[in-house]
């Protein structure tokens, strides 16, 4: 998959699982592989490069935010290569750059 070395236009594989980091709101979190979501219309598949925590992710870590269901995977601020795009979208092609533009907490 890209990587911090990648560049734009380069092929940028689908891998079939992914690793992320499941908080459960004890103050731990715990790093798992899982399978990658599969692709529905109108949606890109990012292959993330770099991704952030914001003050919601931390407060979710530490069992602080009253909204939600626990176990969640933080990091909904995250930039990368577009690695599929799905049936219906436009202006995003595989191998160019996406990120996420974060503006409701979906759960």
């Amino acid at each position: 998959m890209g990587g911090p070395n990648a560049s734009a236009g380069e092929n940028v594989p689908i891998k079939s699982e992914m690793t992320a980091v499941v908080l459960d709101g004890d103050g731990t979190g715990r790093i798992v592989s899982m399978p990658v979501p599969p692709l529905e219309k109108g949606w890109i598949l990012i292959a993330p490069v770099a991704s952030g925590l914001c003050g919601t992710d931390l407060h979710i870590a530490t069992g602080d935010f009253p909204f939600g269901k626990l176990p969640v995977i933080p990091g909904h601020e995250f930039a990368g290569f577009v690695s599929a795009v799905g049936e219906g979208v436009e202006n995003f092609a595989a191998a160019g750059l996406g990120r996420s533009k974060p503006k409701y907490l979906l759960w």
